[in-house]
């Protein structure tokens, strides 16, 4: 319990909502991060529906995912990686190094 104390963070609903311009950043960084996704997925070997039989996903979630009809949450780009063999560092520093390159 916090004994009435008042929290000094603000909630996220109580944050501003982003300008254009961080919006249309993040949306490139999303771009980048599928981008490499969906590379590593091709340049490995793998198949979506391969890697959803792995994995226990639904038919079509992988493509769903890398168009973006469904959120990437952290966890499943983790699981996604494990089962590419790729480590998070690797996949970071790809994104991170196609970045420079736009």
């Amino acid at each position: 319990m916090n004994g009435g104390t008042k929290k000094t963070g603000r909630a996220d609903h109580d944050r501003a909502p982003l300008d254009a311009a961080a919006a249309a950043k993040i949306e490139r960084e999303l771009e980048r991060h599928l981008e490499v996704l969906g590379g590593l997925i091709e340049s490995r070997g793998h198949s979506a529906a391969g890697l959803e039989a792995r994995l226990g996903w639904e038919r079509g979630h992988v493509r769903q995912l890398l168009s973006r009809r469904q959120p990437l949450e952290y966890g499943e780009l983790l699981a996604l990686l494990e089962a590419l063999g790729v480590e998070p560092k690797e996949y970071f520093a790809l994104v991170t190094s196609l970045e420079t390159e736009h």
